[in-house]
């Protein structure tokens, strides 16, 4: 595999997708730009997804299944489930895009 993915960067980072089954917003056009230089290389040009999205699909999880778990020095341990988890990163999401409404709101009632 090593060798694979040395020799042949764009097939095996393609194969690397698929096998994941990512899942595009936009599809790429290959797998990496065609440059020499490994640390200059584009890595599937002109694609775009959903990070959170693809990570939160937890193939092979069940809903009730433990996801997280989370120690500190100064609260007791927690644990989240797969469902708990994908509920707050929705939360979240939806509390950050309101503050970045309320942010480009005001920018741009503040213009003249």
């Amino acid at each position: 595999m090593w060798e694979w993915s040395v020799r042949d960067l764009e097939n095996f980072w393609t194969s690397i997708a698929e096998h994941f089954d990512v899942k595009w917003q936009v599809p790429p056009e290959t797998g990496r730009s065609r440059l020499d230089d490994v640390a200059g290389a584009v890595w599937f040009p002109g694609s775009r997804l959903n990070y959170a999205a693809n990570v939160l699909r937890l193939p092979g999880v069940a809903p009730d299944d433990i996801v997280v778990r989370a120690y500190s020095e100064t609260r007791p341990p927690q644990s989240l489930t797969a469902t708990q988890l994908r509920d707050t990163v929705t939360r979240v999401a939806a509390g950050l895009r309101r503050l970045i409404f309320a942010w480009a709101s005001s920018r741009s009632a503040s213009r003249p």
